[in-house]
């Protein structure tokens, strides 16, 4: 019985100086410095507690309109609410349509990684396109942090909600890297009009990083393409260069230099369908052409389809 009270008793003196070792820390050139146990226990439980989450923020400068936020009701169609849940399963999430055989007519579903090294886990971006009306696409936008919904934004190409600007109607291509811990978002845009005019572009939107999630920080016009009534066509191209924006435009550019570039028709190429490498090359190619118009905007100089342009690009 002695023996076992003794036993108890070195354990007990043994585990008091552990407690005692793990309070002191080693600190400078081999002096013990005193932790405080309550910014050690501060600590443990800011640690416990669960990060907050992600939000996407800025969607509004470019006429987007905010929705929902997180444990709020969303201001959505029931139709288009029931595919942005307040919680999704990570295994529901998909780089392909999602549900494609229980999807609406013309409601299409698609879920993009965020590539972001800052973040403890996955971000995702939920697109929804809408598209009930001949040539309007309705489009929402809804993150997803852990599995939960964040910030849904929506966006309409309605000049009653632009500002009177005739903008397009956009869709997520993909999402790349664009560093500094940011992301690219690559735009697709479109708007096909009665009587023949029509319009074709890509955009890359650059959303960075903040301290509260993501925010939306400029638009990079990377290269469009437009017919108007009278078929004559104007081609463009925008790119970073030198701490600006550099635009260079080719007003009404010629049958021989659309063929030269290997231009292909929307409306008239049966087999025609958006492809972000041939449509940029062609541009490239046009806008290299002798009689090109460069101009050149500030990098944080908004673009035409920003509210506070000055003047259409």
């Amino acid at each position: 019985m002695e023996k076992v009270m003794k036993k108890k008793l070195l354990v007990i003196v043994l585990l008091y100086l552990l407690m005692c070792v793990a309070t002191w820390t080693i600190a400078g050139q081999g002096e013990m410095k005193r932790t405080d146990p309550e910014t050690s226990a501060t600590s443990a439980i800011q640690a416990a507690l669960p990060r907050p989450l992600a939000r996407l923020d800025g969607l509004d400068r470019i006429y987007f309109q905010h929705v929902g936020r997180p444990a709020e009701v969303l201001n959505a169609p029931t139709t288009v609410a029931s595919f942005l849940p307040e919680l999704l399963r990570l295994t529901d999430l998909s780089r392909e349509t999602a549900h494609a055989t229980s999807l609406p007519d013309g409601l299409s579903v698609r879920d993009f990684h965020l590539p972001l090294d800052s973040r403890e886990s996955d971000l995702w971006i939920r697109q929804i396109v809408y598209a009930d009306h001949p040539r309007i696409v309705k489009l929402w936008w809804g993150l997803y942090d852990r599995g939960q919904r964040s910030d849904v934004w929506y966006f309409i190409p309605d000049p009653s909600q632009t500002e009177n600007k005739v903008l397009s109607n956009y869709e997520i291509v993909d999402v790349l890297r664009a560093g500094n811990g940011a992301v690219a978002l690559r735009i697709q845009g479109s708007m096909f009009r009665p009587q023949g005019a029509w319009s074709v572009m890509g955009k890359v939107l650059t959303i960075s990083t903040s301290d509260a999630g993501l925010v939306f920080s400029r638009v990079c016009n990377a290269f469009g393409f437009f017919q108007g009534y009278d078929s004559r066509i104007d081609i463009s191209t925008e790119r970073e260069l030198k701490g600006r924006f550099e635009e260079r435009t080719f007003i009404a550019v010629p049958e021989r230099v659309l063929r030269e570039c290997k231009f292909r028709d929307p409306q008239m190429d049966e087999n025609w369908k958006f492809s972000w490498e041939e449509l940029e090359g062609t541009a490239l190619c046009i806008t290299k052409k002798p009689g090109v118009k460069t101009t050149f905007r500030a990098l944080d100089e908004p673009s035409f389809i920003e509210r506070g342009a000055r003047s259409r690009q």
